[in-house]
């Protein structure tokens, strides 16, 4: 893989990203720092970060924190003086199933719109043979930041982490309980997968949504594969630990629905949305 940065490429990129620390969650899930240019923002990461424990399925749930992470750093630049970004609805359509050509994923974003409320951003993620594969787009919004330090701009490291080879579901050391027509997952040390206003990810609640509906279509002579993922982030998960549900609304042969939601201990709605499932 090169590790040539944009600008030495001559394409007039330069790097832009506030992955400051090797803990943070993007780095452990193969996202390798973002570059920007006039129009877009760019952002990379390892889709064999994310392997599966399905047999006949591909996790899809690593692109929404690549996703989530572009869209928003979109939002976070430039960042509003006296404000801290929220990402507070996410949307990821995959048009083309994994597995995807070579092992690097590629997203573009760039803002569509833009007020002194709220910011929608959107992006187009590509595969090494240059595919279309997947769409996303989020609504970010300005909450006062009562004296925080704005989010860091950062050098990307040239050499990525280490990749951990462990399924997602062994990662976040999430358990599965299926009840009827409904999955929870629960287990989650939210401690361990926080973003950098100290709450869980979003990108981790998509993960948890997209495994929770997984486990529930996968099943079946007809297994379906998540292909749509929809969020609206409510409030913050900051409990110890945060379960996530995924209740089925409808399957047919040709798609499958589901409604996710996702509370903390406290038994608060923060995170609510649907997952559509393909064949």
């Amino acid at each position: 893989m090169s590790t040539e940065t944009g600008t030495e490429r001559g394409t007039g990129r330069r790097p832009s990203c506030s992955l400051d620390d090797t803990g943070l969650v993007e780095p452990r899930l193969g996202v390798l720092g973002c570059e920007v240019d006039e129009h877009y923002r760019y952002c990379s990461a390892r889709s064999d970060a994310w392997p599966s424990t399905r047999p006949g399925q591909e996790e899809i749930g690593g692109l929404a924190v690549l996703v989530d992470h572009i869209l928003g750093e979109v939002g976070n630049h430039p960042q509003p003086e006296g404000f801290l970004p929220l990402t507070v609805e996410l949307s990821l359509d995959v048009l083309v199933p994994p597995p995807w050509h070579g092992e690097v994923l590629t997203a573009r974003a760039r803002k569509d719109h833009d007020d002194f409320r709220a910011t929608h951003s959107c992006a187009e993620i590509t595969d090494e043979a240059g595919r279309l594969v997947a769409t996303a787009s989020a609504w970010t919004t300005y909450a006062p930041s009562h004296g925080r330090p704005a989010l860091p701009v950062w050098t990307p490291a040239v050499e990525p982490l280490p990749l951990s080879g462990r399924p997602l579901v062994d990662m976040l050391g999430v358990t599965a309980t299926a009840v009827g027509t409904s999955v929870e997952l629960t287990g989650l040390r939210t401690a361990d997968w926080t973003n950098a206003h100290g709450s869980l990810h979003g990108g981790v609640w998509a993960m948890l949504a997209e495994i929770a509906a997984a486990d529930l279509f996968g099943s079946g002579e007809r297994p379906l594969q998540p292909s749509h993922l929809h969020l609206a982030f409510l409030r913050p998960g900051r409990t110890d630990t945060v379960r996530m549900r995924a209740e089925q609304v409808h399957r047919g042969r040709s798609l499958g629905v589901a409604q996710v939601e996702g509370r903390d201990l406290d038994e608060r709605v923060c995170v609510r949305g649907t997952v559509t499932a393909r064949p």
